[in-house]
């Protein structure tokens, strides 16, 4: 088993992510989610992989006022309610701001969002859901019960001063909780990403090649 570097899981889940159709901005943030759950080993590649081939199906939130799907979706995009979590949350810090979302798919993945806010606000955020929850700080984390949860019907946001938890160090993270094949370069989640980041890119052809797209044809190095 090839494990794979938390740059490649950036990297590759940041194209997945534009592959799957958010914009370079929510997907740039779905990579650098991607590695903080990786090195918390917390990493469930088949779950960013079912939501992003999924993305037809989920809704953004409503507005920032009502973290809700609209009408006629099946549930929240976690990457998306992730996305705005981050932006709000010194407003849910300030209890200004809405701190529940409904129907909410993989909230895990929501929740790994906000830890850029968690190390500017000096705070932590837990995510409760029937079942699971998870408190995130700035560089570590605290998990409960299903953490991996495909499907919420209320999510709970609330802060957390950062001493009240024993934090899962960093440490390069173990393997998915979930499935054991978090790091594994050869799991079927992975190749998932692998397939979805692969629309990023554009087939070469004759005028790409003539343009100097590509590797030259000539080793000179």
């Amino acid at each position: 088993m090839r494990a794979l570097s938390l740059n490649e899981i950036a990297a590759t889940v940041g194209k997945a992510a534009r592959g799957g159709g958010l914009s370079w901005g929510i997907a740039e943030e779905t990579g650098s989610a991607a590695r903080w759950l990786a090195a918390r080993g917390l990493f469930a590649p088949a779950a960013f992989a079912e939501v992003l081939e999924e993305r037809a199906r989920l809704s953004p939130p409503l507005s920032r006022g009502e973290f809700a799907p609209r009408a006629g979706f099946a549930a929240l995009c976690p990457l998306c309610l992730g996305a705005l979590l981050c932006d709000c949350a010194e407003d849910i810090a300030a209890g200004d701001a809405a701190a529940m979302a409904n129907n909410v798919a993989q909230p895990l993945l929501a929740a790994a969002f906000l830890h850029p806010a968690a190390r500017t606000l000096k705070t932590g955020f837990a995510l409760s859901w029937r079942g699971g929850g998870v408190v995130v700080f700035a560089s570590s984390a605290t998990v409960r019960g299903d953490v991996f949860a495909d499907f919420a019907g209320t999510v709970r946001i609330s802060v957390i001063p950062p001493p009240l938890s024993p934090p899962i160090k960093d440490g390069g993270g173990d393997c998915c909780l979930k499935d054991g094949d978090g790091r594994d370069a050869g799991s079927p989640g992975w190749r998932r990403l692998i397939k979805l980041a692969a629309k990023t890119m554009v087939p070469s052809t004759k005028q790409s090649r003539v343009r100097g797209a590509g590797a030259g044809l000539t080793d000179n190095d």
